[in-house]
């Protein structure tokens, strides 16, 4: 965003969308990058399908996120088309998974703002960053420059959806709210996981029956890194012999599918297609409504491990081979990786290699650390028998002055 639009936005037009009467029945969503994703997108699905009372409007930039959600009879406006305004400027909530740069900075500031956030887990976040790129832009509040550019970043939410006391308590320092606003309802990106009506719905957006032919039959494992900022090669580092990994794979007949950020996996196409049980994940298909059909999760840091626990009890490799390096120039962590983990431990290439070869990879989880984590982390072990979204809804309508 350029200085002069991004002073427009907050200078001029955000002060004047107080004076906006809103609308209690109508919602706009929004996801980062202009995706139809997250948090955002389950709630707006379960709602545009079960809460006729409300009007639920999906806003983005992207002409192709448009004409997805069109076609299948949902609605989406352009951020900056006349509908598109007057939906944000109109609407009593906006529901983002980052920000209200997700929906409409612009035309937000008479909304109330209910943060779904994107994973719950064990790394500082936000004002509670110690290093990394959170730390470096909190401390330069102070600069009037950084603040016109990202006032988004500073703003805080009416509510901040978490899934557990525990995480309502780290969220409320992350976000710098009161805990009173960060009530534990569940996820609703976990709920295509326990409806599978609603899990069929979701499956309409996209072609997973490719995937599921190109794992037929075969042990499924998923490789699902956190994003790191400081590490160009990342690849190259984490998966240095591709021919060795394949190998590996080979006694549990298994295919590993590689979901990495799209800055990384841009560099990793061709390296791959040489190997017939090594496979990108698919860009366009949503992890979510198929995580349950993975037999092995391997992963670090990232909150993909505490949703992957939510609903399996087997299967989980902590790849930490940069731990040192992660936690001093990424993000530093909330709580003690060790106390919060789950599954293998492999803390090198080969430890990896060997995990997956012998099986160990597909182990069932200790029953009562399993069973710790999903207290922690979703408030019991059984709270995520039921669907998030209803909760929500039923909460946010429910409170007063809503």
């Amino acid at each position: 965003m350029t200085v002069l639009l991004a002073l427009l936005s907050r200078v001029v037009l955000f002060p004047l969308s107080f004076l906006v009467p809103r609308r209690r029945d109508l919602w706009v969503f929004g996801a980062p990058q202009d995706g139809f994703s997250g948090n955002p997108k389950f709630l707006f699905l379960w709602m545009s399908q079960h809460r006729p009372d409300v009007q639920c409007v999906w806003l983005t930039s992207s002409v192709d996120t448009c004409r997805l959600l069109r076609d299948r009879g949902l609605r989406c406006e352009l951020r900056w088309s006349r509908a598109g305004v007057t939906a944000a400027a109109r609407a009593r909530y906006h529901v983002v998974a980052n920000d209200s740069s997700d929906t409409s900075l612009a035309f937000s500031g008479g909304a109330q703002v209910l943060n779904l956030w994107h994973g719950v887990g064990i790394k500082n976040i936000l004002r509670g960053a110690r290093v990394g790129q959170n730390a470096d832009l909190y401390r330069k509040l102070w600069r009037p420059d950084v603040y016109v550019r990202s006032a988004h970043r500073f703003r805080r939410p009416a509510l901040v959806l978490a899934t557990s006391p525990a995480m309502s308590a780290h969220f409320a320092r992350s976000f710098d709210v009161p805990v009173d606003r960060c009530p534990p309802l569940g996820y609703p990106r976990i709920d295509p996981l326990v409806d599978e009506q609603f899990r069929a719905r979701c499956l309409e957006f996209g072609d997973y029956a490719a995937l599921r032919g190109l794992t037929a039959g075969r042990t499924v494992y998923l490789y699902a890194p956190t994003l790191r900022d400081d590490d160009a090669d990342f690849f190259g580092e984490a998966l240095p012999d591709l021919a060795a990994l394949s190998e590996a794979l080979r006694p549990t007949d298994g295919v590993l599918l590689l979901k990495l950020h799209p800055s990384t996996a841009a560099a990793v196409s061709e390296e791959v297609t040489a190997f017939d049980n090594i496979i990108e994940w698919p860009a366009d298909l949503d992890l979510y409504p198929v995580l349950d059909e993975v037999d092995c999760l391997i992963t670090d840091y990232s909150s993909l491990l505490y949703d992957y626990i939510a609903t399996s009890g087997s299967g989980a490799v902590i790849y930490a081979y940069d731990y040192e390096r992660y936690v001093a120039k990424n993000r530093d962590l909330a709580f003690p990786l060790e106390d919060n983990i789950v599954g293998q431990r492999a803390d090198s290439f080969p430890q990896l290699c060997e995990v997956l070869r012998s099986g160990a990879a597909l182990a069932e989880l200790p029953a009562e650390r399993l069973a710790e984590l999903r207290t922690r982390f979703w408030g019991s072990p059984e709270a995520v028998s039921r669907p998030a979204s209803p909760a929500i809804a039923d909460f946010v309508l429910g409170r007063p002055g809503s």
